[in-house]
C-alpha cells in the first residue's frame, strides 16, 4: 500500500494579535466615545446633585413652615444678643417675645443662659440665625462633641427662660425642627457681624462648601440689602455684597424693583461651581442678564438653576 503525501505549500500560521495600527485605530476610536458620553455624564451627575440640594432646601422650607406654626413666624435672619443698657436690643425683645410670650430677658438666669448657650454679646446673621431657630440653643459650644448636631439642643419649654439648658426639672424641649448633617455643619470662623468670641454655627449645601445664603423679611418687612456687614444679611464677597433676588420690573433702577417671596424668605444654594455671584434682578425670561456666577445657583423660588 503507498502512503499518501500532503499537498506541498506554503504553511498558514495563526495570528499573533492586533497590528499596532488597529490598536491604534481601537484607542482612537475609544477615546472619541469617551469626550462624546463624559459631558453628558457630567451633565447626568450635576443634574442628580441639583436634585438632591432641592430636594433639601425643600426639607428646610418644611421645617421654616413648622416654625413657623410652632412660633407664628419664620425664622428671622438677623438677630443681635449685644445688651444695650441691661437688656437686649428692642428689635430682638420683640422677636423672642412673639415666639415667647412669657420670656424676661432681663432675669440673671436669662443672662446666664444666653452665656452658657454662645450668644452673649453675639449678632447670629443669615445662615447663622437660620441653623440657630431651626436647631435651638448649642450646649457647651466650644466643647468636643462627637458631632456638631450633638450642640443643637432645640429650646426648653421654660416659658420665661426658653434658653435654658437641659437640667433638673428642664428635660422637656422643643426642636430641633430640622436634622442637619454633621459633614456640613461647621463652625464659622470668618464671622464678622459681632465682637462675640464664639463661633457660630453654619450649614453648607451638597454641593459645595458654601453655606446656604438664608434672608428672611421676618422681623424687619424687608430684606436687609446694606452694604457693610453690619447692615446686610448676606456676605462679604470680595468686597461685594450679595444682593436678594428682585423681580424684572420697568423700572431701571434694581433698589425699586420688587424681591422675590417679598413677604417670606430667599433660600439659595451656590450651585455647582461654589460661587453665589452678586444677586439682584433675576428674570427668568432672560437670564442672560444674569452675573455668569448666579447662573447655576439654586433658589427656593425658581424651579431649577437661575440661568436654565
Amino acid at each position: 500500500m503507498t502512503a499518501r503525501t500532503a499537498p506541498h505549500g506554503p504553511a498558514v500560521r495563526p495570528r499573533a494579535g492586533f497590528t499596532l495600527l488597529e490598536m491604534l485605530a481601537v484607542i482612537l476610536i475609544i477615546a472619541i466615545l469617551v469626550a462624546l458620553a463624559f459631558p453628558a455624564y457630567q451633565a447626568v451627575m450635576v443634574n442628580a446633585r441639583n436634585a438632591t440640594v432641592r430636594t433639601e432646601m425643600a426639607s428646610l422650607g418644611t421645617a421654616i413652615a413648622d416654625f413657623k406654626s410652632k412660633y407664628g413666624l419664620e425664622p428671622p435672619s438677623r438677630i443681635s444678643f449685644v445688651p444695650v443698657s441691661g437688656d437686649l436690643p428692642p428689635t430682638t425683645k420683640a422677636i423672642l417675645r412673639k415666639m415667647f410670650p412669657q420670656i424676661d430677658t432681663t432675669t440673671p438666669a436669662f443672662l446666664a443662659s444666653l452665656t452658657q448657650a454662645g450668644l452673649l454679646n453675639e449678632v447670629l446673621v443669615g445662615n447663622e440665625a437660620l441653623v440657630f431657630f431651626l436647631g435651638g440653643v448649642r450646649r457647651n459650644p466650644g466643647a468636643t462633641v462627637t458631632t456638631l448636631t450633638d450642640e443643637l439642643i432645640g429650646f426648653s419649654k421654660n416659658r420665661a427662660n426658653p434658653f435654658a439648658q437641659p437640667g433638673a426639672g428642664q428635660s422637656t424641649r422643643v426642636g430641633p425642627f430640622f436634622e442637619f448633617k454633621s459633614d456640613r455643619l461647621s463652625r464659622n470662623a470668618d464671622d464678622a457681624n459681632d465682637s462675640g468670641t464664639v463661633e457660630q454655627l453654619v450649614y453648607s449645601d451638597a454641593l459645595s462648601t458654601k453655606p446656604y445664603v438664608y434672608a428672611s423679611t421676618a422681623a424687619t418687612g424687608k430684606y436687609q440689602d446694606g452694604t457693610t456687614a453690619a447692615t446686610s444679611d448676606f456676605p462679604d464677597l470680595g468686597g461685594t455684597f450679595f444682593k436678594a433676588y428682585r423681580r424684572p420690573d420697568a423700572t431701571p433702577s434694581t433698589t425699586d424693583n420688587p424681591y422675590w417671596n417679598p413677604s417670606s424668605y430667599q433660600l439659595i444654594s451656590a450651585g455647582p461651581d461654589g460661587q453665589l455671584g452678586v444677586g439682584g434682578v433675576y428674570d427668568p425670561k432672560s437670564t442672560g442678564t444674569l452675573d455668569p456666577l448666579d447662573a447655576d445657583n439654586l433658589a427656593n423660588f425658581a424651579d431649577g438653576p437661575l440661568g436654565g
